[in-house]
């Protein structure tokens, strides 16, 4: 079985799903019903399977007919691999602080079933282009600002701490260049990358710590017209760097702007924090364009590995098509500072020699 992405549905067998979706269906009428929603008599209308994510989640949208048609979403996340408590705490938090994350109508935490808000069946992906980034990514930054004006302090979340940044970026060596690309790392290239570690995540932890989403991109950002976009796929949701959230959404690996124009966006998303209080003064333009470019640096290299690792062992190969973006960023980030120059001699003379004789990624 394929989602509508082309991804092969992994982490359940094809008749678990099946036997799942018919419970969860039964579930959703019974709870709507007791609810005082009005379920006709054939239960759920316009029940229908949407694509598959990168986790192991399941949703399904489905109408409730009436004067007014009302649509829902129905979710299946296993509880041996999903973090629902996390969804469920996370979104109520989210909820209060006034971010447009979809409200939870029901849940069996034992069964992993949810019904949520239907926020829109468009992502902002879909609405992005040179026309209309301008207009649509200050309603993004209103979103971002919320979350982040979070209290980390009284709401607590997992630190996004050195062990946990380093971890990320061993999927870097571990799935994609070792597994994806067969390279055997010499000396030399083993010291570099362990240096080239260090430093990032000394930048990481230089910055002020915020709520952070962890994956704040177009793709998990719903369209909603002039309204702020809706927020999805939260619940990995940590307290983390100030810049790594803003380094997802305009370092987007799944679409790529000029330098200045992002630059520009930077600057203005620096003017609305300033005025937040959530970065300082003493902090300046060109300090923090540097956190957000070496945090992109980061980011980037643990997105290879994990796009390596969901080809390799979870069967998503869409991904891949999205590799070569994410190694022009670590390649541009390499070339514009002089700290990373061993890593742009590495990159040129060992490693894209080993990409260009690769096949996937050669379409969009």
């Amino acid at each position: 079985m394929r989602t509508s992405g082309g991804d092969v549905v992994t982490g359940v067998e094809i008749g678990e799903l099946n036997d799942t979706a018919a419970s969860l269906r039964r579930w959703v009428s019974e709870q709507l019903q007791a609810r005082g929603y009005c379920v006709s008599s054939d239960g759920i209308d316009g029940w229908y399977a949407l694509g598959g994510d990168a986790g192991s989640r399941h949703y399904f949208r489905f109408t409730l007919t009436g004067a007014v048609p009302i649509t829902m979403l129905a979710v299946w996340a296993p509880p041996r691999t999903e973090k629902n408590t996390e969804f469920l705490q996370i979104a109520n938090i989210m909820r209060e602080q006034g971010v447009a994350v979809p409200e939870i109508i029901a849940f069996d935490m034992h069964l992993g079933f949810f019904i949520i808000e239907d926020l829109g069946t468009e992502s902002l992906l879909e609405k992005l282009n040179g026309d209309t980034a301008n207009t649509l990514y200050p309603l993004v930054f209103d979103q971002l600002l919320k979350i982040q004006t979070i209290s980390a302090a009284e709401n607590p979340l997992p630190r996004y701490d050195g062990a946990f940044l380093l971890r990320e970026m061993q999927l870097f060596r571990e799935w994609f260049l070792e597994a994806l690309l067969n390279v055997e790392l010499d000396s030399d290239a083993v010291q570099m990358l362990d240096d080239l570690f260090a430093i990032l995540v000394e930048n990481a932890l230089a910055q002020p710590v915020v709520v952070t989403h962890r994956d704040f991109h177009a793709r998990n950002l719903i369209y909603r017209g002039e309204q702020p976009p809706g927020v999805i796929d939260f619940q990995d949701a940590v307290a983390g760097p100030i810049t790594y959230d803003l380094v997802s959404l305009l370092k987007d690996c799944y679409i790529a702007w000029p330098r200045p124009q992002v630059v520009e966006w930077v600057q203005l998303y620096c003017e609305f924090a300033w005025q937040k209080g959530l970065l300082s003064r003493e902090v300046d333009e060109e300090s923090f364009i540097r956190w957000f470019d070496w945090m992109g640096l980061q980011r980037h290299i643990k997105v290879a590995g994990i796009f390596a690792r969901l080809h390799l062992r979870d069967g998503k190969s869409g991904y891949l098509n999205d590799v070569p973006r994410v190694l022009a960023y670590i390649m541009d980030t390499a070339s514009a500072y002089p700290e990373f120059d061993a890593l742009h001699r590495w990159l040129t003379t060992q490693l894209q020699p080993v990409i260009a004789q690769q096949t996937w990624g050669l379409h969009d």
